[in-house]
């Protein structure tokens, strides 16, 4: 057993010939065992030990010496040569080592690290790193004075070299570990530097990888490496690393694939792993990237990108998106941000899949558009996230009634500015030639829904109402009910029906129309019912109450109760672009009409009553009353 610094051995066996001056071992041993607390935390074990062990007595000390010593066992053969001098008058021992070892296992490289002179916590890196491998050959040489170990002010020299073949480094707990490695390790006194000829992490292949610690009692290792693959691969890299952290909610819903190259700097401080520093710089040739709330991927990827940490710190990419060119950049604010953007140019036939268009509004032409935001990474949760989106339409075609629609070569911008906060909620400010848009967000299982919001059409600011849904304010020169009625598609469309969102309105129009009439400075004020809608009007021409039935195919009619009515058609060559076809009598709504005095262009009719219900073919007048 051992006793304070000597070492304790069992399984001892040879011949032993010693006097006062000299004494000689010879070794021929079997399952002998090693023990030394103070320098190896692991009893140190071998089938078979032979050598002579020889040692000289003066009176300046003991020298104890070996030309050469061999051992065999689980973890290998080894062979050494040994000198060491124990002085008389106290000063230090010294010793000279010299050893070579072959089909040695990586894995009992935390055996032989000396305990007494590494923290805990480096001890416990080298526990886990060296997961698996064979040491083909390796050499060790020591000179100098054993306490000073390991001779970090050149009082001696320690070397160690080993050739390892398809071996497996966890070099991080966290991190997929390093495999089918072929490496040169060599240690010089408190240093250790690993040359990786090849190596895969999860899919991807290392070249030309150095790792190195410096000094081990500081204990931060090195890499950097030359890495290949394909996007794939080094998303599920990302998807197992401590990165997922920041990067949970983008690495969960993309996906690629394409050639990708890359250098790769990592600093792992072995006693403290959270302070990492990963620098990351990449190209991506041909590549493909899919969202998985986005239709339509990101095709044709090509160009560079950086990393540091968690943060995109650097980006110049080209690709195609929405059949037509995708720029992105992405530049340093600071140490915890960058700035994002994206430029591009979408066809109208993508953006109707992007954004779902229903099949009754048309579009065309294309669309320059630019994305801008922030990407911020930091310990504390950012508060929101925010996007700014502006869209050149000159070139883009949209068939909707005033105040919305427009032509190509008319000139218009969208301006959209998005927050996102932590609690899934957002809020959206917009501008679309006079239109102003002020909108609250929620999301829910289904995806982002309209929680309240208020446009304007006037160019004045919009304010969210207290209420849910949407409100309308302003004033328009013109509005043509008609065409925004035909917007309501089929009926049999699935989700919320229209009056869920469009809940109240207050708008003054210089010009309404509605089934061919035109009414003149018209004031409505419009609330959502159950069923539909309640408008009152008030104007020169109109003065009453309006209840407008969400489906014009169902039993609910339209109501009309007015104090006074003027009816006027409206003149032909000021009728709307879109197509001018006949009223289908079968999409009219069942009517209940009451009207204390109409007239119908110069003539006075008087009080009026209609009375129509629907039957297949279109309406039946059951009742009319002058």
């Amino acid at each position: 057993e051992p006793i304070e610094r000597a070492p304790g051995i069992r399984g001892l066996s040879g011949t032993l010939r010693a006097d006062e001056s000299h004494g000689e071992l010879n070794v021929d041993a079997r399952d002998m065992a090693f023990e030394l607390p103070r320098l190896f935390r692991d009893v140190l074990t071998a089938d078979v030990v032979a050598g002579t062990v020889q040692w000289d007595l003066d009176d300046t000390g003991a020298f104890i010496f070996t030309d050469e010593l061999r051992l065999e066992g689980d973890d290998g053969r080894a062979s050494a040569s040994a000198r060491l001098h124990l002085p008389r008058d106290g000063s230090l021992p010294v010793l000279e080592l010299s050893a070579r070892g072959e089909n040695l296992k990586v894995s009992s490289t935390g055996k032989y690290v000396p305990g007494h002179k590494l923290s805990k916590k480096t001890l416990a890196w080298f526990d886990r790193a060296f997961v698996d491998g064979r040491i083909a050959s390796a050499t060790f040489e020591m000179n100098g004075p054993v306490r000073l170990f390991p001779f970090r002010n050149d009082e001696g020299t320690f070397t160690a070299t080993a050739k390892v073949e398809n071996g497996a480094l966890a070099y991080h707990d966290a991190w997929l570990p390093a495999t089918d490695m072929d490496a040169d390790v060599s240690f010089h006194n408190e240093s250790m530097v690993a040359r990786v000829g090849a190596a895969s992490i999860g899919g991807l292949s290392t070249t030309n990888a150095i790792a190195e610690i410096k000094d081990f009692k500081e204990a931060e290792l090195r890499i950097s490496a030359e890495t290949r693959g394909d996007v794939k691969a080094a998303l599920d890299f990302l998807r197992a690393s401590p990165l997922v952290a920041t990067l949970r909610e983008q690495l969960d819903q993309v996906e690629g694939e394409g050639a990708l190259t890359a250098d790769v700097k990592l600093l792992l401080p072995i006693k403290n792993m959270d302070a990492r520093d990963v620098q990351v710089s990449a190209r991506i040739a041909n590549g493909t990237l899919t969202h998985a709330s986005v239709t339509e991927p990101v095709r044709a990827i090509n160009g560079t990108f950086a990393f540091r940490n968690a943060l995109l710190a650097r980006a110049d990419l080209q690709g195609s998106w929405l059949s037509g060119p995708l720029n992105f950049t992405a530049r340093l604010r600071d140490r915890a941000s960058s700035e994002l953007t994206a430029t591009g140019r979408a066809q109208a036939p993508q953006l109707r899949a992007l954004l779902n268009v229903p099949p009754q509004i048309a579009i065309g032409g294309a669309a320059d558009w630019t994305l801008k935001t922030t990407l911020s990474v930091s310990e504390v949760e950012p508060s929101e996230r925010r996007f700014h989106l502006s869209a050149n339409l000159t070139d883009f075609a949209l068939d909707l009634p005033a105040p919305l629609g427009k032509d190509v070569a008319e000139r218009r911008m969208l301006d959209l500015d998005v927050s996102v906060d932590a609690q899934d909620r957002a809020v959206v400010r917009g501008e679309l030639g006079d239109v102003r848009a002020l909108l609250s967000l929620k999301r829910e299982e289904s995806g982002w829904q309209l929680d309240r919001g208020g446009v304007r059409i006037d160019g004045q600011p919009a304010s969210v109402p207290s209420h849910r849904g949407l409100r309308i304010e302003g004033s328009i020169d013109r509005f043509v009910l008609d065409d925004w009625l035909a917007l309501r598609g089929s009926g049999k469309e699935s989700g919320k029906p229209l009056s869920h969102y469009l809940q109240a309105a207050n708008v003054r129009v210089g010009t309404f129309e509605l089934f061919g009439y035109r009414w003149s400075d018209l004031r409505g004020v419009l609330q959502a019912t159950p069923s539909g809608w309640r408008v009152d009007v008030d104007g020169p021409d109109a003065s009453g109450q309006v209840l407008i039935p969400e489906s014009f195919t169902g039993s609910v009619p339209l109501r009309v109760a007015m104090e006074h009515l003027m009816l006027k058609k409206a003149p032909r060559d000021d009728r709307p672009h879109r197509e001018d076809t006949q009223t289908d009598p079968r999409k009219l709504p069942a009517l209940d009409v009451h009207v204390m005095d109409l007239h119908m262009g110069a003539r006075s009719l008087g009080a009026f009553v209609l009375s129509a219900s629907r039957v297949p073919d279109g309406v039946r007048f059951d009742e009319i009353r002058i």
